[in-house]
């Protein structure tokens, strides 16, 4: 049985099912709420999909209606995982000026309700959704577009190529990817700086990979052929120095979460052959081995030398 937060996730008895039909949403209204195991305090609350908030809560938490298809989502259970306590001043609201703190209700930049609860089937949530309300593409620390749009349509391209279990572990990192994101959407959200997103984006990288939900496999568990197509899908990163240090640092967090028996260091080796066949880009050789020299315990492999 799945740990769930249902008292937390009142709809009608609040009065606010008008606001958020069950049926049909919409996705992203806001309101001004209160609950007592907030001290009675104020904080936002949004209208989301249940499967929004399964996923972003790792199935934690759900509807109180097990028949509904939206609900309302209080801040400080999306943001901060809180039930209970005080409610902290990025989700603090005021019923009787709603629109006095910290934004406006109504966000500068309307959005399609799909932005607000992504099923995550699609790489175009970049552009339509975090782009749109935070446009960074021309700057130095651009996101949406130059990376995760960009290397979302890659694993597209090469989705076919990857195992079911592969294939089901894309599709479930790029919903949590887009979920991880969708709090910086909320309209009451003091607006982020592009390098805020970048930062915040990157961060969510390893988390997904690892944890993607829905009982999907880490991608600590993956084959080595689905490792194969992680790299040729990704290997771009390597040679922009924009994105190099991220996704070598990226990699080596997955490597230390997967720990000593995962397959992703057991691949490693492979990688490192083929990219000196195909590539010969000596950098992430030399970062691979390390990857597999460093370890508290013990070396798990011999590392290929790089001529």
């Amino acid at each position: 049985m799945l740990s769930l937060t249902f008292m937390l996730l009142l709809v009608v008895e609040l009065g606010w099912a008008a606001q958020c039909d069950k049926w049909s949403g919409p996705a992203g209204t806001v309101e001004c709420i209160q609950l007592r195991s907030y001290n009675n305090e104020y904080q936002w609350g949004t209208c989301v999909t249940d499967a929004y908030m399964k996923q972003k809560s790792n199935q934690k938490h759900q509807c109180i209606d097990r028949t509904a298809t939206y609900c309302w989502y209080q801040c400080m259970l999306e943001v901060h995982n809180k039930n209970y306590g005080s409610v902290t001043s990025d989700c603090y609201c005021t019923p009787s000026n709603p629109t006095s703190y910290p934004n406006t209700l109504t966000p500068t930049t309307l959005l399609p309700p799909e932005c607000y609860s992504p099923p995550g089937d699609s790489c175009d949530w970049y552009r339509n959704c975090l782009e749109r309300r935070y446009p960074c593409e021309a700057t130095s620390n651009g996101y949406a577009v130059k990376y995760a749009e960009h290397f979302c349509k890659l694993y597209d391209q090469n989705f076919g190529k990857f195992s079911p279990i592969g294939r089901n572990w894309v599709n479930e990192v790029r919903k949590c990817l887009q979920v991880s994101l969708v709090p910086l959407l909320r309209p009451w959200v003091d607006d982020p700086t592009c390098e805020e997103i970048r930062e915040k984006a990157f961060a969510s990288h390893t988390p997904c990979n690892v944890n993607p939900g829905n009982g999907v496999s880490s991608v600590c568990d993956l084959d080595c052929s689905d490792y194969l197509q992680i790299f040729w899908t990704i290997k771009g990163s390597f040679v922009k120095v924009d994105t190099l240090w991220e996704s070598l640092k990226g990699i080596w967090n997955i490597g230390e979460k997967c720990g000593l028996s995962a397959n992703i260091k057991k691949c490693a080796q492979l990688i490192i052959f083929l990219n000196l066949m195909v590539n010969k880009n000596k950098f992430l050789n030399s970062f691979l081995n390390l990857m597999l020299k460093v370890d508290s315990q013990m070396e798990l492999a011999q590392p290929l030398r790089v001529p």
